[in-house]
């Protein structure tokens, strides 16, 4: 096999994952450097902004200096002062110097786990910035980073203290309400006060034990991204009890480890924001209400191990559009999709007991293949192939360059139309070798 070939090796798989590619809402300009990408300056027109994981087909992995910064985009003629929200994508590792100061609209900001440092005056004079999450991964913090922001009255440390590059990160707000520093039982380095603010701990976790196991029975938290943990105690978490998560306002995403059998009825009740559940592949049964009400849930994958959902399960989960089961058809609650009314059930060749509807909604088989055609192989710009499936499916496209130790990363989502859609690589001459395989979104 030629080295070319052993690159665009293609390995076929039934394996289903769940995957939240992020989606460009704004353009951006940018510089490329040792092929990752660095955010210069936004260019859209304001509102919710998501910054995109990859452009041009390559990382970005820095929020530059200014960026978002009023006086930037005005220098460039695009920009917008009323950025109401951004969202950072997983692997930028640095907010770079006064990258969104002066955004007077911002009301919130999603940091990942993998942004390292916030840069001097990051987000100095967001004057209605209310909160902010720091991410574990954080370890330093520069001066006048939250300077002068008058409505800044919680932050929530994920992680041990980071480091501050100076006594004014916080300072300049000018509040009836002073900033408070939460901060998490097991972490490291805080005293009574941090960064001249109140610093309080608060726990996290409420458990019951049962036969040697653990059910998380209330959730105390941030909210954010949460990762359930696999043990606590020294004993293995096996459920989500009643109401753990319910009406948690600020919970965004959740991943649930493979120790859980039980999702309890009411556990993420009323968790409007919640857009991104990981349900792994032990558990058996959601209970009546999991997840009603849980407005921003846009899609979920169901593992083949559920066998029961409960009654109301996930009523009026309106931007529900996509379930996804990998086994066969569970019992089902006679109302548990009701007011779902954009939603599709996708199912997998092979499995059982699926009809034209299951709980009312409709029933899509999802089938992708990919073709081996002249489409197929090596191109001048990149390595590819054309998919084939059923009418407006959706695709995600994931590859890793390893399989010992197979980490595999989102590289395009594709709409399936007319039967067929076209997938090119044009980075994977990059790496000594390539695999693909297909996932359900």
């Amino acid at each position: 096999m030629t080295a070319n070939m052993r690159r665009g090796f293609l390995l076929l798989t039934a394996a289903v994952l769940l995957a939240c590619p992020a989606v460009v809402q704004a353009q951006f300009i940018y510089t490329i450097t040792n092929n990752t990408v660095t955010i210069l300056a936004y260019t859209g027109t304001g509102g919710a902004v998501t910054i995109p994981s990859t452009i041009a087909n390559l990382p970005v992995t820095s929020i530059g200096y200014q960026a978002f910064y009023w006086e930037n985009s005005w220098q460039y003629n695009y920009g917008d002062l009323d950025v109401t929200s951004v969202t950072i994508p997983s692997g930028v590792t640095n907010i770079g110097e006064e990258a969104f100061a002066v955004c007077e609209a911002l009301l919130s900001v999603s940091i990942p786990n993998s942004v390292t440092s916030i840069g001097y005056g990051a987000f100095q004079n967001c004057n209605v910035l209310p909160s902010v999450t720091i991410p574990s991964g954080v370890t330093n913090i520069g001066d006048y980073a939250f300077y002068s922001c008058p409505d800044l009255t919680t932050v929530f440390c994920k992680g041990n203290a980071p480091t501050l590059g100076g006594p004014n990160v916080f300072s300049g707000e000018a509040s009836a309400d002073p900033t408070t520093v939460y901060y998490l039982q097991g972490t490291t380095n805080w005293g009574s006060t941090y960064g001249g603010c109140p610093a309080v701990m608060q726990a996290q976790w409420y458990v019951a034990t049962n036969n040697g196991t653990i059910t998380i029975t209330d959730y105390n938290g941030i909210g954010g991204g949460v990762t359930i943990p696999s043990t606590l105690n020294g004993l293995p978490v096996t459920s989500i009890g009643e109401y753990a998560f319910a009406e948690c306002e600020t919970l965004t995403s959740v991943a649930i480890p493979n120790t859980v059998t039980n999702i309890g009825a009411y556990a993420f009740y009323f968790c409007y924001y919640l857009n991104s559940v990981t349900i792994p592949t032990n558990v058996t049964s959601i209970g009546d209400f999991a997840f009603y009400l849980c407005g921003s849930l846009a899609t979920l994958t169901i593992p083949a191990s559920v066998t029961a959902i409960g009654e109301y399960a996930f009523y009026e989960c309106t931007s529900l559009s996509g379930l996804y089961f990998q086994g066969s058809s569970p019992s089902l609650g006679s109302t548990a999709f009701t007011y779902d009314n954009y939603l599709t059930i996708y199912y997998l060749p092979g499995t059982t007991n699926w009809g034209k509807t299951f709980g009312g909604c409709p029933t899509v088989l999802w089938n992708p293949q990919t073709a081996h055609d002249a489409s197929f192989g090596v191109r001048t710009n990149g390595f590819g192939f054309n998919i084939t499936a059923t009418n407006n499916l959706t695709v995600v496209i994931a590859s890793c360059t390893n399989l010992v130790k197979a980490a595999w990363t989102s590289v395009a989502t594709l709409a399936i139309t007319n039967g067929t859609s076209n997938f090119s690589d044009t980075n994977w001459k990059n790496n000594p070798a390539c695999f693909y395989r297909l996932q359900m979104p």
